[in-house]
């Protein structure tokens, strides 16, 4: 009657490692350095171009003063001087009073976005992680104002021509008029600038005119919509996205005859969270009857003492919900119970509030047997009734154990009186309790 199992054992063994080696290379350790392209966009707050109406387009785009990819390590800065040249542009004829720069960082991870929904003219979107303005007069660098977690940066592509542009126009200038939003824009007026109809034409593939892209694309609005309300959304919900943390400022210049001299200052500020440590093996029982209630425990320690979490795997397709939080080093205890027989290897994996987690532990090894060791008439309990029971089978022939081997209570693979003396040493002398054949 000896239970064999070898085969059994080697394939959970095989699905264990499986699990380990995915969920560790789902956790990366590593954090590379950051790459970002960094525009500078001069714009003339009341444009010299008029919308198809002739009213002047606000934030009318003139030229990139700096357009490059920067990489940057954690905590890096990066310091700028700019020279731009009006005239060398061809706009000679800027005036003091009525030029801004915009500085903005958009991040090197793209993904891929449509300018006619649903799959028409893809493109790859660029999210902005930080901008900043200045005048002359005046600076804004990146913040967090009105709740947002950077400065939002909006790009219309727009052109003289279109009838339905001038609502966006109006729109966007009243918004930005009211101070209300953290926010700044640039009109990409593309019939009247070849850099602007390169940015709109090329990087965003755009279809439809007019077209605001919120963020780099991370919302877009289709149309000329003259509503205010049409446009805030997309505004408020840009500047609630998790952005790479950077400190951006700019100033300006004025150098006459033109030309600027733009400050460009930066920094990756981001906070590099740094994972959980790997728990322990669960401890916890080694054995179970059929759906017995088994308690595990487990615990592990953030560097950074962090709020953790944790989930334990069962066995294949079996994982646990994550539980929590508990303060780092804090032990964490779940419940559980198999119906099926079967040599479980319990894990535990941690993470921490922010969402990093550790690899999977080393597995707690339980085996669950289909039926409880001693239980000869299968009630579900071991208690008198069973000595009763095992003396009724073996000398007057009274029916077996159910099944036949939860009367090997001494598991030596044979029932006879010494289980039955085995049982009444465990009830009622301190013995030792009721064994599995090996």
């Amino acid at each position: 009657m000896k239970l064999r199992y070898r085969s059994f054992n080697c394939l959970v063994g095989l699905l264990v490692l499986a699990v380990i080696f995915s969920a560790a290379a789902a956790v990366a350790q590593t954090h590379p350095p950051y790459n970002a392209r960094v525009r500078v966009y001069v714009v003339e707050p009341e444009s010299r171009w008029s919308d198809y109406y002739y009213s002047p387009y606000g934030m009318g785009f003139l030229a990139f003063a700096y357009d490059t990819v920067v990489t940057m390590n954690h905590l890096d800065s990066l310091n700028r001087t700019i020279t731009w040249n009006g005239a060398s542009a061809g706009f000679g004829d800027i005036q003091q009073d009525n030029i801004m720069v915009i500085a903005v960082i958009f991040s090197g991870d793209s993904t891929l976005k449509y300018s006619e929904p649903p799959l028409g003219h893809p493109f790859y979107a660029h999210a902005v992680d930080a901008a900043a303005a200045a005048t002359p007069s005046q600076q804004w660098p990146n913040s967090t104002n009105g709740g947002y977690t950077h400065t939002v940066f909006v790009e219309v592509g727009t052109g003289t021509w279109c009838p339905y542009c001038p609502a966006t126009n109006n729109a966007m200038h009243g918004i930005y008029s009211s101070g209300s939003y953290n926010f700044f824009y640039a009109e990409m007026i593309e019939d009247m600038n070849a850099t602007a109809h390169n940015r709109v034409a090329t990087d965003y593939n755009q279809y439809f005119y007019p077209t605001s892209f919120f963020d780099g694309a991370y919302r877009t609005l289709i149309g000329g919509e003259a509503a205010q309300s049409a446009y805030t959304p997309f505004i408020d919900e840009s500047g609630h996205r998790d952005p790479h943390l950077f400190d951006l400022s700019t100033s300006v210049n004025w150098l006459g005859g033109g030309s600027l001299s733009i400050q460009l200052h930066m920094k990756n500020n981001e906070v590099v969270n740094q994972t959980p440590a790997v728990p322990e093996a669960p401890t916890g029982p080694s054995m179970s009857g059929p759906n017995g209630n088994c308690t595990f425990n487990a615990s592990a320690v953030d560097p950074e003492g962090d709020q953790m979490y944790y989930r334990f795997f069962w066995k294949t397709g079996d994982t646990s919900n994550w539980i929590g939080p508990y303060n780092s080093g804090a032990s964490c205890s779940a419940t559980h119970k198999w119906s099926d027989s079967i040599i479980a290897q319990v894990m535990v994996q941690s993470r921490d509030e922010y969402g990093t987690a550790s690899v999977w532990s080393g597995a707690h090894q339980v085996i669950i047997r289909s039926y409880l060791a001693g239980d000869a008439n299968h009630n579900g309990a071991i208690n008198i009734l069973d000595v009763s029971y095992l003396i009724n089978y073996l000398y007057k022939h009274g029916p077996f154990p159910n099944p036949v081997i939860a009367g090997d209570v001494n598991g030596n693979s044979a029932i006879n009186i010494l289980d039955v003396s085995y049982l009444i040493n465990f009830l009622y002398k301190g013995g030792a309790g009721p064994k599995y054949p090996l």
